[in-house]
C-alpha cells in the first residue's frame, strides 16, 4: 500500500511538470520592442512591419522572435504611382541592399539586447527570423527572402559585457533565397 502511494505522488509529480520560465506576458514586452526597433531603424524613410512581431518558447532551444519586414514600403508598385521603370527596380534593388546590411547589425544587436531580459537557461538559443517579401514585378535575385540569426543565451550575454571574441563563432546567420 505505501509502494502504490509512493507511486501516486511520483506520478502526481511529473504530470505537474514544471512551470515554464518565459510566459507569453513576458515575450509581448519583447515582440512590442522588435517592432518600434525595426521600425525606428530609418526614421527618414522607415522600414515597415507587416504583422506583428511574435515570439514563441521552444523548451530546449529557446525563443524565436519572427517578423515580416518591407524594406521599401514606399517603393512598392501601386495602383497611384506611374509605373516602373527598369532604372526605378535597379535603384530600389540597391536600395534594399543597403538596408539589409543596417537589417542585419539591427538584428545582431536586438539578440545582443534581449539576451539579459529573458529568463533563460545560458545553453539555450535566442533566435530572430525576419521574412522579407518582394513585389513580383523586382528582380529580388541574391536577395534573402529570410534572415534568421541565432545564438546561445551565454555568448549574447558576453557580448553584451563586451566579451565579444567568442560572438562571432556562436552566432548563426542563416539567410534563405
Amino acid at each position: 500500500m505505501k509502494y502504490l502511494a509512493g507511486l501516486l505522488v511520483c506520478f502526481a509529480l511529473v504530470g505537474a511538470g514544471v512551470a515554464p520560465r518565459l510566459t507569453r506576458a513576458s515575450l509581448q514586452s519583447f515582440e512590442r520592442q522588435s517592432d518600434s526597433t525595426i521600425e525606428n531603424l530609418l526614421k527618414e524613410d522607415p522600414m515597415s512591419i507587416l504583422g506583428y512581431t511574435r515570439g514563441v518558447y521552444l523548451d530546449g532551444y529557446g525563443v524565436v522572435f519572427s517578423t515580416e519586414v518591407d524594406l521599401a514600403p514606399r517603393m512598392n508598385p501601386n495602383p497611384f504611382r506611374a509605373q516602373f521603370t527598369k532604372d526605378d527596380f535597379t535603384r530600389i534593388k540597391e536600395l534594399k541592399r543597403l538596408r539589409l546590411v543596417q537589417l542585419r547589425e539591427q538584428m545582431r544587436s536586438m539578440l545582443i539586447s534581449y539576451a539579459s531580459g529573458l529568463d533563460l537557461p545560458l545553453n539555450e538559443n535566442v533566435a530572430l527570423a525576419v521574412t522579407i517579401p518582394y513585389s513580383r514585378l523586382e528582380d529580388s535575385a541574391g536577395m534573402p527572402r529570410q534572415i534568421v540569426i541565432s545564438a546561445p543565451r551565454r555568448a549574447l550575454l558576453d557580448a553584451a559585457a563586451g566579451r565579444t571574441a567568442a560572438l562571432p563563432e556562436t552566432l548563426k546567420v542563416q539567410e534563405f533565397f
